[in-house]
């Protein structure tokens, strides 16, 4: 991934995005109103109303054909009633949009905005959360959509690091006397362990999915709804592997299964006619690859000289964060398990 120069919020940043995208009188706020690990989001007004400006960090992520795909995407799941926002193009068509040097040089889109807020602790925990995702997943899955404009599965679900690859990494964490390198080595045979179940994808079984359904990517509405975000992600993927990946995000993110949620999601996922099964711990190969891959992506971007200080800050912090949850092969099977008997 490629590094980008600085964005800031200013009159004439805002003044570009506004004629770009055919809006007048627009304006932005000082600060974001939610960062991840891709972009971040800032709230632009224009004439009174509110969208939602996100900045993308890395230029060579980006693809408006790709993109395109996922607007259809995106388009198709909310008129089964998934909740999501609108992506918003410029006055000439397309959904990328990159400022001029002078105003930070990146790339930026933009959408309709969500008059929510990310999930609480309470909400992930009830019932009718788990309910809710398994519902949007049939709906997302059901539609079965095959989009040639989508590009290739992302590489992240099919393949991980050799083991070559992360001794290389230790050698350099261990150079620059990073303090969690030997806890990152002590998790070796784990990673080992897992590696082994990331296998490729059938590339007959490929449907559009969102490939990011984690809490963290879903508002609640002020109405009481909930709202899936961040469709950047979007692509073709296994509906199977997509079901496993939400089942751990949301009910084991911690390496402890709930599986009274687990139950619960799958339960409303087949009732909703979703077509997707975790047959086997096969089927959690996309969330292992994207685990393992986000370790050793952050880890590098951690130490990267050419990465901005907020990147290596939030990179050291996600590293923590995945070695302190890394999944065993006991949670996945609990979750396989529970999902299965529903």
């Amino acid at each position: 991934m490629s590094t980008r120069q600085a964005f800031a919020p200013t009159p004439a940043a805002a003044a570009y995005v506004g004629e770009r995208f055919g809006l007048a009188g627009t304006a932005l706020g000082a600060e974001p109103t939610a960062r991840g690990l891709c972009g971040r989001i800032w709230e632009l007004t224009a004439a009174g109303t509110r969208h939602a400006l996100k900045e993308l960090f890395w230029d060579d992520d980006q693809d408006e054909q790709e993109i395109r795909g996922r607007v259809r995407f995106e388009t198709a799941a909310r008129a089964t009633g998934v909740a999501c926002p609108q992506s918003l193009p410029t006055v000439d068509g397309d959904y990328l949009c990159r400022l001029p040097p002078e105003l930070g040089n990146v790339y930026v889109r933009l959408y309709s905005w969500i008059d929510g807020r990310p999930l609480t602790p309470a909400d992930h925990a009830a019932g009718h959360a788990a309910d809710w995702l398994g519902d949007c997943l049939a709906r997302l899955h059901r539609l079965a959509l095959r989009d040639p404009g989508a590009g290739a599965p992302d590489s992240r679900f099919e393949r991980v690091p050799t083991a070559d690859h992360w001794q290389e990494l230790l050698d350099a964490l261990r150079a620059q006397r990073v303090e969690w390198a030997d806890g990152l080595e002590r998790l070796m045979p784990a990673v080992g362990e897992l590696s082994e179940l990331v296998v490729p994808l059938d590339r007959d079984a490929l449907v559009m999915c969102h490939l990011d359904l984690t809490p963290a990517n879903v508002m609640r509405e002020r109405t009481g709804g909930f709202v899936l975000v961040d469709w950047d992600n979007a692509g073709p993927g296994s509906a199977d592997h997509e079901l496993a990946a939400a089942l751990m995000a949301w009910h084991a993110p911690d390496g402890r299964a709930r599986t009274d949620r687990v139950a619960a999601t799958a339960a409303a996922y087949a009732r909703a006619g979703g077509p997707g099964r975790v047959r086997d711990l096969s089927c959690f190969s996309g969330y292992l690859g994207t685990v393992l891959n986000n370790l050793y992506t952050q880890a590098s971007v951690a130490i990267a000289a050419d990465a901005h200080e907020e990147h290596r800050e939030l990179a050291r912090t996600k590293v923590r964060q995945v070695m302190a949850n890394l999944p065993s092969r006991s949670v996945l099977e609990q979750v396989g398990l529970s999902a299965e008997s529903r």
